[in-house]
């Protein structure tokens, strides 16, 4: 319930808002991958990463999801029409993000990331933080 509550307040600043991101949900690594199962299934215009792995696969998600142009881009959806999601066998349409630097809406990670890249993080001006396990913060 809690989690759809809060990709639920995501889909209305994405619809209402107009309001694209870029948004942090910060989790327990036990909880990552139902994260993301779920932003898929209620959500899927938002367009979600996993901000995890070793070292060197963070590196490499930096370079390419968290550069400065993306940190820069406003959060506004495009103005630009719509078109057929080509994953989507019904063609459903999709936001048309090809002037969008930011590959991305929402980035789910765990809490021990966020403190490992704070420079990368950083960088954005996020418009929606998630924190599931809230307690967690106040016991450490």
């Amino acid at each position: 319930g809690k989690t759809l509550q809060s990709i639920s307040i995501l889909a209305y600043q994405y619809e209402y808002q107009q309001i694209q991101g870029p948004h942090l949900v910060c989790v327990p690594k036990s909880t990552l991958s139902n994260w993301m199962k779920e932003l898929a299934r209620w959500c899927p215009c938002l367009r979600a990463i996993k901000f995890h792995g070793s070292r060197e696969e963070r590196q490499d998600m930096i370079y390419n999801y968290f550069s400065n142009e993306a940190a820069a881009h406003d959060g506004k959806r495009p103005s630009l029409p719509q078109i057929p999601n080509p994953d989507d066998p019904e063609g459903a349409l999709i936001d048309d993000n090809s002037q969008n630097p930011r590959g991305w809406d929402v980035c789910v990670t765990t809490y021990e990331v966020v403190n490992n890249e704070k420079a990368a993080l950083g960088k954005f001006g996020w418009k929606y933080l998630v924190i599931d396990e809230a307690h967690r913060l106040k016991n450490e």
